[in-house]
């Protein structure tokens, strides 16, 4: 090769290495540039997380719902309507758990796709940082052998360069196209129309408007056939507040009463869960509970219970706001809020049975 042409050739191949490497770092940290493992990693288990409680919910409701049947206290249309219902909600949970459970194996495999893309780009840069240094060093001192030497080995970095960049393009197709899961909630179970009929009193569900939440109403009745002693907003939730223990569908250790400032640890209905939560307000007619950390939800994330009257009829509304600090929070609080509206109905027929005339 002639002297000059080394030249020409090894300075075509410090552009094109030096190119690719500034090409790189535009797109970010190097290390994470097909993505963060660990941060991927997290959002996998946290769906497993998810999966795992909607199946330890699925499991507890079964048992209970089956104990509920096999009693025999309780038949005719609004038994069976009940029946049919949690077959379809059990179906579902199972279903929106499978998924959960199949988000959480393509994030693993992202994950370790990721990392190993990433160990190449950052062995490739560190490779083009010797070579390029090596190079002007050569033509500084115009060092033909070298010159030589170095176009050859330079040469196989920049197809390393295009391989990359190839398989950066298709890692991220391919992710978008393994991460595609549908992990909305059917409306099918929390409609009025999805609900049993018949003895029971169906509550009207909201679902919400965004991430971030959702709400719950159950009607506890028509206000004229209330005790005397619980026909106004007050008065039923003077109550709920002094027999937190006789509403509540799960234990709670901390109360009573409810008040403003005390602490509480809920026994929430998944396996051995306590969740610890504050009270941060209290009105004559409502109280809300914060979550502190421990709890399912992300700390900081809200519950407001509140009891109103409308158009003759006496409710209790809960509405739920999620703190998301990370997107690794949120697949076990939008699990949660899909069995959510069972416990609320627990909740809605105990403190109507309290009320009533």
């Amino acid at each position: 090769m002639l002297g000059l042409a080394g030249v020409v050739a090894l300075q075509a191949l410090v552009d094109e290495l030096v190119g690719g490497a500034r090409r790189i770092r535009a797109l970010g940290d190097p290390r994470h540039v097909a993505g963060s493992p660990e941060d991927i990693g997290a959002l996998a288990r946290a769906h497993v997380e998810a999966s795992r409680v909607l199946d330890a919910t699925r499991i507890s409701g079964q048992e209970r719902a089956q104990r509920l049947i096999a009693a025999g206290d309780w038949e005719g249309p609004a038994s069976r309507a009940f029946f049919d219902y949690w077959m379809r909600i059990q179906g579902q949970m199972e279903d929106l758990s499978s998924r959960h459970e199949k988000l959480a194996n393509s994030l693993t495999e992202v994950a370790e796709e990721a990392s190993r893309l990433n160990a190449r780009v950052v062995a490739q840069i560190g490779a083009v940082d010797r070579w390029v240094s090596s190079a002007r060093d050569a033509l500084l001192h115009a060092d033909l052998v070298q010159i030589e030497l170095l176009v050859q080995t330079g040469e196989p970095l920049a197809s390393e360069w295009q391989r990359i960049f190839g398989d950066l393009e298709r890692h991220a197709d391919w992710s978008r196209e393994r991460l595609v899961v549908d992990l909305t909630l059917s409306t099918s179970v929390t409609s009025h129309g999805g609900r049993p009929t018949g003895l029971l009193n169906p509550p009207v569900i909201v679902l919400p408007k965004g991430p971030d939440g959702y709400q719950h109403v159950e009607d506890l009745g028509p206000v004229s056939s209330l005790n005397p002693d619980f026909r106004t907003p007050q008065q039923v939730m003077e109550y709920f507040q002094e027999h937190p223990q006789q509403i509540f569908p799960f234990g709670l250790r901390g109360a009573p009463p409810i008040r403003n400032g005390e602490l509480i640890d809920l026994a929430v209905p998944t396996e051995g869960s306590h969740s610890r939560v504050k009270v941060t307000s209290e009105t004559p007619t409502s109280f809300t509970f914060t979550t502190l950390p421990g709890h399912f939800d992300p700390p900081g994330s809200t519950i407001t219970f509140t009891v109103y009257r409308s158009n003759g009829h006496m409710y209790l509304k809960q509405t739920a706001h999620w703190a998301f600090t990370s997107f690794t929070q949120m697949p076990v609080s939008y699990a949660s809020a899909y069995f959510a509206p069972r416990v609320w109905d627990e909740m809605g027929g105990n403190l109507r049975q309290a009320i009533v005339a």
